[in-house]
């Protein structure tokens, strides 16, 4: 099956209302920290993480699932069997039965290729012996004989769980348990090169706006060669739970089909081919990965496993030791407030904060703190900060469309290829200058030609106007020890106030652009959008963002 656009629909747009999973459970782990309908924190977490005392963070979430969890066989799994997949398997079997082409609620359940006898791994183990405990579990719950019959009935609804389902994350990126959603979100088909993704609305309170619906299916045949009719696409789920959104990241024309990823897109090919097939028994042959040769960012994703393997450990080594020097210092001062003020919770703030700090803020961070100071051993002075950053960037207007996109929460495919283009442009023009001082020691970024290469972001049209080719050697800048003997102090501390403020204009390009991706991706009063938004406005007084 396969859902296509029923319309011409921009980049950015959601492009379904918020959807209502047909079944779900939170992940053991979960289970006394949040509530067990909508997913949310709960205001006082539950010591006893029993998974047959649920927990609520209102009546009217306890209402929801409470009958739910009670009618369904979830109670008489033992408890090593407990698990999140299991349990939504068992609920969905609540209001659905599988029909003679083994679906259930008009999903594919894959349960002849994922239980195959020719293909014997963890994942037909796992359905064999959780369809087991489900089997003797729905047998004491209906009060009926633990036959053939109910061992396929559990088969099949696991089956259709574990190709279904997707994990559910909260604003941290924390898998909190998983969900199974109805036709609309689930006959979607996967692609490395995919033009939609989605996100989650947790909390039983807040809603997103309403959007219509902008895809539909496009009936064909299934695998044995039956039509499926229109009658199997039964729209709507629970009216609870945690909810989800699809949303356009590119331009999609209409008729054009609407596909998201089922696994982690920064993989080597072979490796999200493996992960494909292990769980869903498919080899993609999406553009991407049947491209010949293989794309730039395959190709670097290949080389950087191999590099990594290889190196086992010893890759970026300096870099590393230097960032762990620095973020050791960091909690060390925390641990010391934290004995002299005794506020524990401004200190386990200040702790999150410095743990979940993310590439642009940590760019952001080195080009202004006193763990600059390492920048001596490599004949750099400290820098005149309030000098350095007074530099105003002319090149791009990157800050500018994050702003709008804050504003009005749109943006046009042919805005977003152009701003990205000037990124590009800009992002490599900085590289250049302080390429020289990030490669210091670090043997996988001396074995790149070129400091960046994105010609995935460029355009087929405008890509070959861009030449970013900058050899390591011939940097504009150089820092070594050599040079103390023959170049000036002054010279030196010029040196050093360029430096920082290249790589503070680097954090500032790398954050903004982030959060332009993030708005796109998510809507623009997403957590990550937000938090970039903060980031920014807390620098506004080092750099100048206007054209």
């Amino acid at each position: 099956m396969e859902m296509r656009s029923k319309e011409e629909i921009e980049i950015g747009r959601d492009i379904t209302a918020t959807l209502t999973p047909l079944s779900f459970c939170l992940h053991t782990f979960y289970l006394h920290t949040h509530c067990s309908a909508c997913f949310s924190s709960l205001p006082i977490p539950n010591p006893n993480p029993n998974p047959n005392s649920l927990f609520y963070c209102s009546p009217p979430c306890s209402a929801a699932l409470s009958p739910l969890h009670h009618s369904s066989a979830e109670r008489h799994l033992p408890p090593s069997a407990h698990s999140s997949h299991l349990c939504t398997a068992l609920r969905l079997l609540l209001s659905h039965r599988p029909t003679s082409s083994s679906r259930l609620a008009g999903l594919l359940s894959n349960r002849h290729i994922l239980t195959s006898l020719s293909v014997h791994d963890d994942v037909s183990e796992r359905i064999s012996v959780g369809a087991g405990a489900m089997a003797e579990a729905i047998a004491k719950q209906r009060g009926i004989p633990n036959d053939d019959a109910v061992l396929e009935e559990a088969t099949i609804a696991l089956s259709a769980v574990l190709t279904n389902a997707v994990e559910v994350h909260d604003n941290e990126g924390r898998a909190l348990g998983i969900a199974v959603f109805d036709q609309i979100f689930s006959w979607i088909n996967h692609s490395c090169s995919p033009n939609a993704c989605y996100r989650f609305v947790l909390s039983s309170s807040s809603h997103s706006g309403e959007a219509k619906l902008g895809i539909a299916p496009h009936l064909q045949m299934n695998s044995s060669g039956v039509s499926i009719s229109s009658s199997e696409f039964a729209k709507g789920g629970l009216g609870y739970g945690p909810r989800l959104v699809v949303r356009s990241i590119k331009k999609i024309n209409k008729g054009e089909e609407v596909t998201v990823a089922y696994t982690d897109l920064l993989q080597p090919k072979a490796m999200r081919q493996s992960e494909l097939w292990s769980k869903y028994r498919f080899v993609c042959c999406c553009k991407r990965c049947s491209a010949l040769p293989s794309s730039y960012v395959d190709h670097a994703l290949q080389e950087i496993s191999a590099i990594t393997c290889e190196s086992s450990g010893s890759c970026s080594k300096f870099l590393k030791d230097m960032a762990d020097r620095r973020l050791t210092e960091c909690i060390d001062d925390v641990i010391l407030e934290y004995l002299s003020v005794g506020d524990p919770e401004s200190c386990c703030e200040k702790l999150e904060e410095i743990l979940t700090q993310g590439a642009g803020e940590s760019l952001l961070s080195l080009s202004k703190s006193s763990g600059w100071s390492m920048c001596v051993n490599l004949g750099l002075v400290i820098p005149n900060l309030a000098s350095a950053m007074k530099f105003k960037c002319t090149k791009c207007s990157l800050m500018d469309r994050f702003r709008a996109g804050m504003l009005n929460g749109q943006i046009k495919s042919a805005d977003f290829e152009n701003v990205s283009n000037e990124f590009l442009h800009c992002v490599s023009d900085i590289t250049q200058k302080v390429w020289g001082f990030l490669i210091s020691d670090c043997q996988f970024l001396q074995s790149c030609k070129d400091p960046i290469i994105s010609s995935w972001l460029m355009s087929t049209k405008s890509s070959s106007t861009v030449d970013v080719e900058v050899c390591v050697n011939k940097t504009n800048m150089c820092y070594t020890n050599e040079s103390e003997n023959s170049v000036s102090m002054c010279h030196e501390q010029t040196l050093a106030d360029h430096a920082v403020a290249c790589i503070f204009q680097l954090g500032v390009h790398c954050l903004a652009y982030g959060g332009l991706l993030a708005s796109i991706c998510y809507g623009p009063h997403s957590h990550l959008v937000c938090h970039v938004q903060n980031v920014l406005e807390h620098e506004k007084n080092f750099v100048l963002y206007s054209h």
